[in-house]
C-alpha cells in the first residue's frame, strides 16, 4: 500500500477509521489491512469502515470497506 501511496493514490478512508482485520473477535483495533486506493481523479464523498453484525454475526473476518466516488466530468 506504501509503494500505491507514493505513487500517486490516496486512500478513501480516514486515516482515524477503525481497522478491518479482526479474525471474527469483532475487534476494531486491529490493522487496517483493507483499503479503497484512488487517483486524485476522484472525488470520495464518503468512506468508511463499517463495523456492524448483520442478524448479531460477523459476516467475515475482516469488516467491510466502503466508499462513494464521484467521477466528474
Amino acid at each position: 500500500v506504501a509503494a500505491l501511496v507514493a505513487g500517486g493514490l490516496a486512500d478513501a478512508v480516514p486515516a482515524h477509521a477503525p481497522g478491518t482485520s479482526h479474525g471474527f473477535t469483532g475487534r476494531t483495533d486491529g490493522r487496517r489491512i483493507d483499503h479503497i486506493l484512488v487517483s486524485g481523479h476522484w472525488t470520495v464523498e464518503d468512506a468508511s469502515v463499517h463495523v456492524t453484525r448483520p442478524g448479531g454475526r460477523l459476516p467475515s473476518d475482516h469488516w467491510p470497506v466502503t466508499a462513494d466516488l464521484v467521477l466528474p466530468a
